[in-house]
């Protein structure tokens, strides 16, 4: 938002710059004091920033102090260095005084540069489209007589020219069949009968959530066969289904990463039993969801 003559009515303050300079924070409360009235009038201003040609007495004013704060103003800046200070004698009055806010003042100047830049790209915009719909005459007549028509065209041209191949359509990847969840439910409960039964019509989110995880991690596994087939492996491990501690598998202990790992890997076989988890039976797991 600007106000009526096109000056914006604010500017960007950081407080934490104020209070983290320690050249402004070293100075007396008044010198403080001042600086905060001067950067008001360096900002209403028309060159953002910098106040000039003042004397002690116009900038005593300015910045609502005493001749002895001014002077201790004038003092600090000198000797903190907070902002660019420059004071000159002249014959007509005793010190002429030049104050330069840094940052104010460098951005004003970028901003200028840049709305003289705006302006200029503006008014080469206008003269294009001022000057783009309309040709001279001598122009329209020659470029009239190159343009090619139906009894001065080479069509021979057009005849040598090599068609551009067209490129074959891209083969979208395969879809997922979407995980049987309540199917793959019924299958633990119809296989594993002496471990906990789950309701099939009120599957909690996380074991949804894991049958679905473990589905998708492998092609094989996207078929009820292979679940049927890891089921009947578990209904043959006698620690997982209770038969030599109090321990029995869930439905969601045997969906979790780890744990459908180790039993795959046998690690919950019989000890010299056969089992059709196994490792190295690879070639039965394949054969069972063929069906063979």
């Amino acid at each position: 938002m600007k106000g009526a003559k096109g000056k914006r009515p604010t500017v960007q303050f950081y407080f934490n710059d104020v209070l983290g300079d320690r050249r402004l924070q070293a100075c007396r409360p008044s010198t403080r004091g001042i600086w905060w009235n001067l950067l008001c009038h360096m900002w209403a201003d028309g060159a953002r920033g910098v106040l000039s040609d003042l004397t002690l007495d116009e900038l005593g004013r300015l910045g609502g102090a005493s001749d002895a704060e001014i002077q201790a103003f004038l003092a600090d800046a000198k000797r903190h260095g907070f902002c660019d200070l420059e004071v000159g004698q002249s014959s007509d009055c005793p010190a002429i005084v030049l104050i330069v806010n840094r940052r104010m003042a460098e951005d004003h100047k970028q901003r200028e540069i840049w709305r003289k830049r705006k302006n200029a790209w503006r008014e080469k915009q206008q003269k294009d489209e001022s000057h783009g719909d309309v040709l001279p005459d001598s122009v329209t007549s020659s470029t009239s007589s190159s343009i090619p028509t139906s009894e001065n065209k080479d069509f021979s041209s057009e005849k040598s020219r090599p068609e551009t191949p067209k490129k074959p359509p891209r083969k979208s990847a395969p879809k997922k069949p979407p995980c049987p969840v309540k199917k793959i439910v019924e299958l633990y409960n119809e296989k594993l009968t002496r471990l906990p039964a789950v309701d099939p019509d009120d599957i909690t989110d996380p074991l949804r959530t894991r049958i679905a995880a473990r589905w998708k991690e492998s092609p094989k596994r996207q078929d009820l066969t292979w679940w049927a087939w890891y089921f009947d492996g578990v209904a043959e491990c006698d620690f997982l289904v209770g038969k030599k501690t109090d321990f029995a598998a869930t439905l969601h202990w045997l969906t979790g990463p780890v744990n459908m790992t180790k039993v795959l890997s046998g690690q919950y076989v019989n000890r010299g039993g056969a089992c059709r988890l196994t490792s190295g039976n690879a070639q039965a797991v394949d054969e069972f969801v063929k069906g063979g």
